[in-house]
């Protein structure tokens, strides 16, 4: 019964980690979302 309990607490830790990744992800979507944006303004509107 053991070896289940630890089973059960490795899928635990593996979501956890999952979960973790995808904020991770999420803000490195975000943060190069925004820099592109940025840099396509720079390059339309030099003037600015």
């Amino acid at each position: 019964m053991g070896t289940l309990t630890d089973i059960n607490k490795l899928v635990a830790m593996l979501r956890t980690i999952e979960e973790e990744e995808r904020k991770q992800f999420d803000l490195v979507q975000k943060i190069h979302e925004e820099l592109v944006r940025k840099t396509l303004e720079d390059v339309l509107n030099p003037g600015k």
